[in-house]
């Protein structure tokens, strides 16, 4: 591997000189030997029942009348209809949501449903509003990104709050600022490694920053601060930037390919059109390419493999495997995939992702940007990145979109109201992934000006 990188470096001139950074950087060569060693130390977890046997069982429809109630010809549900319309989500979740046995099975959703019912009776008038309200409340122990309620979350993710006002450098001891103040310690955080992040700045300089999170109301509107002790006994406070969602430029297809500054640049909105695997091709060609997944809201899981296919010729296995909850499904809905995202059926369970572990071989550079908008599929992309040698993980964390998928709505009878939720639970390899804050990257940098930092990162190496 480490002969690959050599060739790599010399292929891109990429020596970094400290003379044109404020902070010490490392050399392309050293960056990618220590990114590389992360990505190939994930360990994906065996594909065995041991590992999902406690998330999966045989679920049928509850034992309950769901006789129609009396129609009213008003906005307003009487409790007879409110009670049909629980009792028809209940018996919904009970025979298919994906992570109803990871989320307590029969003894929590039941008690969820007696609370809800209770709710209903105590509710006075009740309309579609205030039964989505009883939903919302009563499901408040689930949290799965993919679950909705007339189109929105029941969940909140956490949004990255980035400490840019000043840089940090890492020494074998710690971290201090450029001018040799040595970090002490800091109010709140038990371990410095995990609050400073290796970043990229703007000018594309590998910097740490103080990197912490919260919901996107905070992170937005009210960014949180930090007090740094120093080991010379001076402190300081500083504030996070509000966080800023990127935007989408109209000028843009959603999936395109552009230059800037003679990088080549995929851009992709979806993972749906073939366009999105197709591209890969051309950048396979590259020495250095971008990839520009940061507003990716994901789409066609099997695309996302065909796209690593088309850009390195081999398949690459992803870190996780998911595990379908509703038995006997088999493998007719996988025909023609199959072989590129591996799929087993341990009866009575269809399993997919069950590819082994592997660390595919790459001489290319290429580089990911992400940010919070990437989900779903996009991070099954992201993650198969990090089985691919000499990847770069640019932006912020991701959506957290992948514990469960979403296949597919259904309106409640009276209140009409709709809700979406999938069938699947998947196993990570332990403290890789959480629900709502997803992956993260290799170098931290707010997603809004992540490509803009890329490049001239690139460039700086090419010095």
């Amino acid at each position: 591997m480490k002969h690959k990188i050599k060739i790599l470096v010399i292929a891109l001139m990429c020596m970094l000189t400290s003379g044109c950074s404020t902070v010490p950087q490392p050399t392309m060569e050293e960056l990618l030997a220590e990114v590389n060693a992360e990505h190939a130390a994930i360990q994906k977890p065996d594909v065995s029942t041991e590992q999902y046997s406690q998330y999966v069982s045989f679920r049928s429809s509850m034992n309950q009348d769901l006789k129609p109630a009396k129609s009213e010809e008003n906005s307003e549900l009487s409790l007879e209809q409110a009670e049909f319309d629980i009792n028809l989500l209940f018996d919904g979740l009970h025979k298919t949501y994906g992570l109803y046995d990871l989320y307590g099975g029969d003894k929590v959703f039941e008690a969820a449903r007696q609370q809800a019912l209770t709710d209903c009776k105590n509710a006075g008038k009740i309309n579609a509003d205030v039964l989505r309200q009883i939903i919302r409340n009563n499901l408040s122990f689930i949290h799965d990104m993919h679950f909705m309620i007339d189109g929105e979350n029941i969940s909140e993710g956490l949004y990255p709050c980035f400490f840019t006002e000043i840089s940090f450098q890492k020494i074998s001891d710690g971290y201090s600022t450029i001018d040799g103040k040595v970090v002490e310690s800091v109010d709140g955080a038990d371990n410095l490694d995990s609050l400073f992040k290796r970043s990229l700045t703007r000018k594309g300089e590998i910097v740490y920053w103080p990197v912490t999170f919260a919901k996107e109301e905070e992170a937005t509107k009210n960014p949180p601060s930090l007090t740094i002790h120093y080991s010379d006994g001076s402190s300081q406070t500083i504030t996070a930037q509000p966080y800023e969602g990127i935007k989408e430029n109209p000028e843009l297809r959603d999936v395109d390919l552009y230059e800037k500054k003679g990088i080549p640049i995929q851009y992709s909105r979806w993972v749906f059109s073939k366009d999105f695997s197709e591209f890969a091709k051309e950048l396979g060609k590259e020495k250095v390419s971008v990839m520009n997944m940061s507003l990716n809201g994901g789409g066609q899981a099997n695309l996302a493999s065909e796209w690593w296919q088309n850009y390195l010729g081999k398949v690459v296995p992803t870190n996780f495997f998911s595990v379908y909850t509703q038995p006997y499904m088999g493998t007719a809905g996988f025909q023609g995939i199959g072989d590129l995202i591996g799929v087993e059926v341990v009866d009575p369970w269809t399993l997919i992702y069950t590819q082994p572990d592997d660390f595919v071989d790459n001489e290319n550079l290429l580089i990911i940007l992400t940010g919070k908008m990437t989900a779903s599929s996009a991070e099954i992309f992201v993650d198969m990145a990090r089985n691919v040698e000499n990847t770069l993980i640019i932006g912020e964390n991701t959506g957290g979109f992948l514990t469960n998928n979403m296949s597919g709505s259904t309106k409640l009878t009276y209140s009409r109201i709709e809700v979406g939720y999938g069938n699947m639970v998947t196993i990570f390899p332990e403290n890789d992934f959480e629900e709502g804050y997803g992956f993260e990257p290799d170098m931290w940098c707010p997603a809004v000006y992540a490509e803009e930092a890329a490049v001239n990162f690139v460039h700086r190496m090419m010095k």
